[in-house]
């Protein structure tokens, strides 16, 4: 209810968010680590309230158990909600009802989140941060980041998503490559197996588009035209 001239949905596990064509951020759901943005906490909101503090966002992405992330004109990526993990990537490990800027991070052109991780495209090349324990940071670590660190080597990256232990890019060529937890095939290589902490290339034909849920992935393919 009151929701008018929406651009873009996104939602995480118990909480949803819209982008207005004015540049806000409106959400609704649970509440308990401020992931409504409103700055405070515990209450849901069963109806659209406005984030606090964001203007000019252009794309947003819902986390799965963390909050919402969000992409503004500027270049500059922002978060909210859960913070146990590194979880909004703003060089601290303390929840935030408002959102924050994501650390160190500039001329980001798209964004991502999984279940207790964020993404972000700069220079076509994937940084994330938070939760690692399945090698979702894709840096061979396997220790969860508050700040942004890069992903492989992969460039040419104009899309990314997340899932619940896993990351996934598309590149400008209409390939995708994946990342994390292959236990249930989340990989899309042919196999289960144990993490993968490099990202490989799924077995997919040229794509436009992907998306993920908690265990699972998807892709879409171009449009071909009947003649």
């Amino acid at each position: 209810p009151g929701l008018t001239r929406v651009n873009a949905i996104s939602a995480g596990d118990y909480t949803a968010f819209a982008l207005r064509d004015d540049g806000t951020v409106w959400s609704w759901g649970l509440n308990n680590y401020g992931q409504v943005g409103v700055a405070s906490t515990l209450l849901p909101y069963s109806s659209p309230v406005r984030v606090k503090g964001l203007s000019e966002v252009v794309a947003i992405a819902g986390g799965g158990n963390f909050g919402g992330l969000a992409l503004r004109s500027d270049g500059t990526a922002w978060s909210w909600g859960n913070n146990m993990q590194g979880t909004l990537g703003n060089a601290t490990r303390t929840p935030s009802g408002v959102p924050v800027q994501v650390y160190g991070l500039t001329a980001v052109t798209a964004i991502g989140a999984g279940t207790l991780d964020g993404y972000a495209i700069v220079g076509r090349a994937v940084w994330g941060w938070g939760r690692n324990d399945f090698a979702q940071l894709a840096n061979a670590t396997g220790a969860d980041s508050d700040v942004p660190v890069r992903a492989g080597t992969l460039a040419g990256i104009v899309a990314a998503a997340g899932g619940a232990f896993n990351g996934y890019a598309l590149r400008n060529d209409g390939s995708v490559f994946s990342w994390g937890d292959n236990g249930l095939g989340e990989i899309g290589n042919g196999t289960t197996s144990a993490a993968v902490a490099t990202p490989t290339f799924a077995l997919l034909p040229r794509i436009v588009a992907i998306a993920a849920g908690g265990t699972s992935a998807y892709a879409i393919e171009p449009v071909v035209p009947v003649v």
